[in-house]
């Protein structure tokens, strides 16, 4: 990473001449990521396709049909002796050019339908993916947050980064190859070198320049965590959740400061790099200037005729459009980044198929033994448990008591399942967590962790949650949680005047009980009484993580 952001600021090399792009596994490497983006399509239906390759094809056959109709109608010109005669040619030119209006009209809707339901598709496999794994130590993880994040981008803002945008652009340039083919094939029925080398040349311009941007694609890339950063620091300025705090404690120019800071971080480079590559386009205008010229001497010095000499200057237009970059091609090459980024998620994070014959959690009240865990937290300098020796017996109850960071959370976390230890391993009646049915395990257990979230539904569903095979209206649900709830102006829980929740929030903040106290963190093997309690205490001293340590009360 380090690397790439240094190329974008110092000592700038210019990526069309850099001949690894050529080996035989890059180009193999470039067309099976094309491929990929066509595949792409099939979600978005058979009739959604079928309208996108309609317009298309009538394209191409307009294309060679433009050029052959006006070598027609300059050839009648010159014979015509009355408008009658040039009549017939000019009504099927005009019809033609008309055809040609009308498919690109007809083009839009459907491309945005297709690119918007492979969109919709992508994110659908994405979220799949990521809710896959039974734990969680994957979303702590920056480059899943990137990849996730490109995967995702539906392209609506100053960029069109979106997978459906990139496979519905690489149908389009796919049909302006074929057009360009067969404009080529109209030139070669007369000038056969020429059509080649127009080809070859237009070829070559399209690839200098698509090099080109898709460097400074790639410098966008490189940023993503910078413009994570941004997003957030926006995000605390413009959202009513932290209002009150930037308010309280004048923290908004501080805000600014950093959001400024991290967007200039990540766009500077691009840049940089965005004028370094117009100020290298050259050798690109040479070449277009050299065709043209070509293209001229040739026509004019061939003794063909006018209708000849029309058609294929009409021709030859067709073809050196293939060089121009069109919307398509930024589509494509800004939207290839999230076809990448999906193939990394897959690989690395799409979890094997479930086991079903991993053993369950008895129903009896377990026995739970932390053996020497030790856990640190990605990018963490040190580990949140070191070398923890732990047990509780069946039917007892322990409540662990320590400073902020202690580590209590994390040790219900790695009780829960949803982190595995670095070393060590938590045994479960003699078993490895690892080896347990986990979902079965969970149903065993309720937790309130101090970073709860309330769903915007009744009080009765946000307590029915924690136990799936419970419904909220069951007698067992019904008393307590079907009062309604303290008004927001009562200390004892913002939770509103009426047994609803509010919207769905992560707060940080505890919810007072009504009677002075805090909610605490608790992790119960409910019903059957092995119960883990956690809760904060600035005068005790932190969790002790030697073999054999507790700081708990039994009962």
């Amino acid at each position: 990473m380090a690397n790439e952001n240094t190329m974008a600021t110092d000592g700038l090399v210019d990526p069309r001449f850099v001949l690894g792009a050529f080996r035989p596994s890059a180009l193999r490497e470039m067309a099976a990521e094309r491929v990929t983006l066509l595949r792409l399509l099939r979600h978005a239906g058979g009739g959604t396709v079928a309208a996108l390759v309609a317009p298309q094809a009538v394209s191409v056959a307009t294309t060679a049909l433009s050029a052959v109709s006006t070598g027609w109608l300059v050839g009648a010109v010159g014979s015509a002796h009355r408008f009658t005669d040039v009549l017939g040619p000019l009504l099927v030119l005009v019809g033609i050019v008309l055809i040609d209006r009308m498919a690109q009209v007809v083009l839009a809707p459907p491309s945005a339908v297709a690119a918007r339901r492979v969109d919709g598709a992508v994110r659908s496999m994405v979220r799949t993916i990521a809710l896959a794994p039974e734990g969680i130590g994957h979303l702590d993880e920056a480059e899943f947050r990137d990849d996730v994040e490109r995967a995702c981008d539906l392209g609506l803002g100053w960029r069109t980064r979106s997978p459906g945008n990139a496979a519905v652009g690489q149908l389009t340039l796919l049909f302006q190859v074929v057009a360009g083919l067969a404009a080529a094939a109209v030139i070669a029925a007369h000038f056969p070198l020429l059509a080649a080398g127009l080809l070859v040349l237009s070829l070559l311009m399209r690839m200098l320049t698509r090099r080109q941007w898709m460097w400074m694609s790639a410098m966008g890339d490189v940023r993503m965590s910078e413009h994570r950063k941004a997003q957030y620091f926006a995000g605390l300025l413009g959202e009513a959740a932290p209002a009150k705090d930037v308010r309280l404690f004048g923290l908004a120019d501080w805000l600014l400061t950093r959001f400024r800071d991290a967007q200039l971080t990540a766009h500077r480079p691009l840049w940089e790099v965005r004028t370094s590559v117009l100020r290298r386009q050259g050798l690109t205008f040479t070449i277009a200037a050299a065709s043209a010229a070509v293209t001229l001497i040739v026509l004019g010095a061939s003794g063909q005729s006018p209708a000849t000499v029309a058609r294929c200057m009409v021709a030859a237009w067709a073809v050196m459009g293939l060089s121009w970059l069109g919307q398509e091609a930024f589509d494509i090459d800004y939207g290839v980044a999230t076809v990448r980024a999906l193939d990394r998620v897959t690989s690395r994070h799409l979890p094997p198929a479930r086991d079903s014959s991993r053993p369950a959690s008895t129903g009896r009240p377990p026995h739970v033994r932390f053996e020497n865990v030790t856990f640190t937290y990605r990018g963490a300098g040190r580990p949140v448990l070191d070398d923890l020796s732990l047990e509780v017996s069946p039917g007892e109850t322990l409540a662990v008591v320590g400073i902020n960071g202690a580590g209590k959370t994390t040790l219900m976390k790695l009780l829960a399942g949803l982190y595995h230890p670095d070393s060590g391993r938590i045994m479960i009646d003699g078993a490895d967590l690892r080896d347990l049915d986990l979902q079965a395990w969970r149903a065993r257990m309720t937790a309130l962790f101090q970073d709860f979230v309330r769903y915007g539904t009744t009080v009765a569903d946000n307590v029915a949650f924690s136990a799936p095979n419970t419904s909220a209206t069951s007698p067992a649900s019904t008393p307590r949680s079907r009062r309604p709830a303290p008004s927001s102006s009562s200390p004892n829980c913002p939770m509103g005047s009426t047994p609803r929740c509010g919207t769905a929030v992560s707060t940080a903040s505890t919810c007072p009980a009504g009677n002075g106290r805090n909610w605490r963190s608790p992790v119960r093997c409910s019903p059957r009484r092995t119960h883990v309690t956690c809760s904060s205490s600035m005068s005790r001293p932190p969790i002790s993580t030697s073999k054999r340590s507790r700081s708990s009360t039994t009962g």
